[in-house]
């Protein structure tokens, strides 16, 4: 494991927190895209995971 991967990894999970954080925080919320943020979002935390643990 890498300090640089984890931090990399860390920086990309915040970002995809915020922009589906700005997404549900409209009145209009597309749910799709809302799913599909969360998908992605879940996958980078286990990848995350799984980085920390090598």
């Amino acid at each position: 494991m890498k300090k640089g991967d984890v931090k990399e990894m860390k920086g990309i999970i915040r970002t995809k927190q915020e922009e589906l954080n700005c997404l549900l925080s409209g009145e209009n919320v597309d749910k799709n895209e809302a799913l599909k943020l969360s998908i992605e979002l879940d996958e980078l935390i286990y990848r995350y995971y799984c980085l920390i643990g090598e």
